[in-house]
């Protein structure tokens, strides 16, 4: 079995939550005790585990953290921008729908927002060709059928 480190702050509920899994499931784990009030997941040291900042974080010797991590970003950081800009930007006006030309300039900064964090940290800055680095999974094809919404006319 693969080792697991938990990065967490017990006082968070989704560590908690997480802490309960791993005890139910009887997985073992490792886990490394933050204090988030004390900005210990803002720390330069931390961000090179999770650039988010973010608690939970698992950390799995094999690369199946990778993919659940970026499926969990994917969700309201990615598919959420992207989907929004396309239905501004290519739907509405295709039934005809007035759409605020501001609104639709400010999705598309958020879906450039995006795909820069896409690259820079699930790419790590175009160094790797997919999330796990050279073999692709779902995580990649999840990101590709975003970025075809982008590609509509």
């Amino acid at each position: 079995m693969s080792k697991i480190i938990m990065y967490g702050d017990l006082m968070s509920q989704p560590c908690r939550a997480v802490a309960w899994v791993m005890i139910y499931g009887n997985i073992p784990y490792e886990l490394k005790l933050l204090q988030v009030l004390k900005g210990e997941t803002r720390t330069d040291e931390y961000k090179k585990i999770n650039p988010f900042g973010k608690i939970p974080t698992l950390k799995v010797d094999d690369d199946r953290a990778s993919v659940d991590s970026y499926l969990d970003w994917h969700h309201l950081n990615f598919r959420k921008p992207c989907f929004t800009y396309f239905v501004s930007k290519f739907m509405l006006p295709k039934f005809n729908v007035a759409t605020d030309p501001l609104k639709v300039e400010a999705e598309a900064k958020e879906v450039a927002k995006a795909l820069h964090l896409f690259e820079k940290y699930w790419l790590v800055e175009g160094k790797q060709p997919f999330i796990n680095g050279t073999d692709m999974s779902l995580a990649d094809i999840s990101a590709y059928c975003e970025l075809l919404y982008q590609s509509c006319n």
